[in-house]
């Protein structure tokens, strides 16, 4: 399951990240309602998850079940994504997930069953890619897991 789960997280980098670039501004910064999210702070949400579950999975290899939450709308706000230019986004989204590639590629069986916020690391990271795909899929219209 976890190479699976890291050529997933692989293979939606890869694609995403081309679909990402082909959007244009006005597509990204237009919000349905002022309560919700544009294309952009959706993207800057990816970046946010990202974060924290690098901190998770790190945490997890020396912490005894790190809990690790954040408050995704003020996460949002004051990252002022909405804002922020595009490009420097989609890098830092795309960086980051990478960041989270090697790290998983570098932890044992053993520490996949580690535990962070009452889950297995497998779980986090099967949950992770699922999370990030909807998102995603939010953003491009693409479907990048079946």
């Amino acid at each position: 399951m976890i190479p699976t789960t890291i050529q997933e997280l692989s293979q939606i980098i890869d694609l995403s990240t081309s679909h990402l670039k082909l959007i244009d501004e006005q597509t990204y910064t237009h919000k349905e309602s002022p309560e919700k999210w544009s294309k952009k702070e959706i993207l800057g949400h990816l970046i946010d998850s990202a974060s924290n579950n690098h901190r998770r999975f790190l945490l997890a290899q020396f912490e005894v079940n790190p809990i690790i939450f954040y408050d995704q709308d003020k996460w949002c706000k004051y990252n002022h994504y909405q804002v922020a230019p595009t490009q420097q986004l989609i890098d830092l989204w795309s960086a980051l997930n990478k960041q989270l590639v090697h790290l998983w590629t570098n932890l044992t069986d053993e520490d996949f069953q580690r535990r962070a916020n009452d889950q297995t690391l497998a779980f986090l990271a099967a949950d992770y890619n699922s999370h990030l795909a909807h998102h995603l899929n939010q953003i491009t219209g693409y479907i990048y897991l079946n």
